[in-house]
């Protein structure tokens, strides 16, 4: 029970930094008190998941991940520092692979 609660406890201080997350005046994603976030920034409109993204300094670094507002895949790929790198799948709102693209 201690770990249920010590997960679930984590889980909603995930939830409640991510909601404090903006991007600064440089473009970077820095938390309320200005030091730059590293983690997962998860952001949802009405309920439904928009993107998930991996951020490490406050720059994209890692997997992103869009989503129409149906809640369906858009486009998947990774960020190197901010970029753009290496395979990136887009998909229509039926899931159907339309398009592919490499970054390097």
């Amino acid at each position: 029970m201690k770990k249920l609660s010590f997960i679930l406890g984590l889980y909603l201080l995930a939830i409640v930094a991510n909601a404090q997350v903006k991007q600064n005046e440089n473009g970077l994603y820095a938390n309320a008190d200005g030091t730059l976030f590293t983690g997962m920034l998860e952001t949802k409109d009405k309920n439904a998941l928009r993107t998930e993204l991996e951020i490490k300094n406050g720059l994209l670094n890692g997997e992103a991940n869009y989503y129409y507002a149906s809640g369906k895949l858009m486009e998947t790929g990774i960020f190197n520092s901010g970029q753009k790198d290496g395979k990136w799948l887009r998909y229509n709102d039926k899931g159907v692979n339309i398009g592919l693209a490499i970054y390097n």
